[in-house]
C-alpha cells in the first residue's frame, strides 16, 4: 500500500480543511440570502448589533486565511524542519593526507 510522506499528508489534510472552509461559506450564504438560521460567527456573538465591528473581527479571526497561509508555507519549503548543515570532509589538510597508509591514500585521492 503506498504510503504518504509527512508533508504530503500535511497539504491532503490542509487542502481538505480550505474545502471543508468553502463549503461552510457557502452554506452560510445560501442560509442568509433564504433567511434560513446559521451558526453565528464570532463576529456577529462579540458585536450583535454593529454590523461593521462584526466584519471587521470575523477578519482579523478568519480562519481560513491562516490555513491557507500554512499551506503555502507547506508547498515552498521542501523540508517540514530545519535541517543541519552539511558537513564537509577535512579538504586541505595536508599533514593527514601524508600521514595515511598507502591505500586509505589512494582511496582518498
Amino acid at each position: 500500500m503506498h504510503k504518504f510522506s509527512e508533508q504530503g499528508q500535511l497539504i491532503q489534510d490542509l487542502f481538505l480543511i480550505l474545502v471543508l472552509l468553502e463549503f461552510d461559506q457557502a452554506d452560510n450564504l445560501i442560509n442568509s440570502v433564504l433567511k434560513l438560521p446559521s451558526v453565528p460567527t464570532i463576529g456577529s456573538i462579540v458585536y450583535p448589533n454593529q454590523l461593521t465591528r462584526q466584519m471587521a473581527f470575523d477578519l482579523i479571526f478568519e480562519v481560513d486565511g491562516q490555513v491557507s497561509e500554512l499551506l503555502e508555507t507547506v508547498l515552498s519549503r521542501r523540508y517540514l524542519g530545519d535541517r543541519p548543515p552539511g558537513r564537509t570532509h577535512d579538504e586541505f589538510n595536508l599533514a593527514q593526507i601524508f600521514d595515511m597508509q598507502n591505500e586509505d591514500f589512494k582511496q582518498a585521492v
